[in-house]
């Protein structure tokens, strides 16, 4: 990701690990020992984006990977990657 700053790597790290039950932004910041407001800060001052937006990208990459890479049915890649169905 192009960062250094270790609470926001932290994050980086949870939304990874968590990825088939992904947590809410409120759990995230509990997880690293800040506020949301400080998070969402963060993202946008070091990732330019928000938070939902980069779990989701991070979400449908690995659905993807796991498309190309491996012989799942969808709806347990679907599974896998946090989302309710295929």
């Amino acid at each position: 990701y192009g960062v250094a700053h270790p609470k926001l790597l932290d994050a980086l790290r949870a939304m990874e690990d968590l990825i088939d039950n992904p947590m809410s932004r409120a759990a995230l910041a509990r997880a690293v020992s800040l506020s949301v407001r400080q998070l969402e800060r963060l993202f946008a001052g070091h990732l330019r984006t928000t938070i939902g937006d980069l779990y989701l990208k991070i979400r449908l990459d690995r659905a993807r990977t796991l498309v190309h890479e491996t012989a799942l049915p969808l709806l347990e890649v679907a599974i896998a990657c946090g989302f309710a169905n295929g």
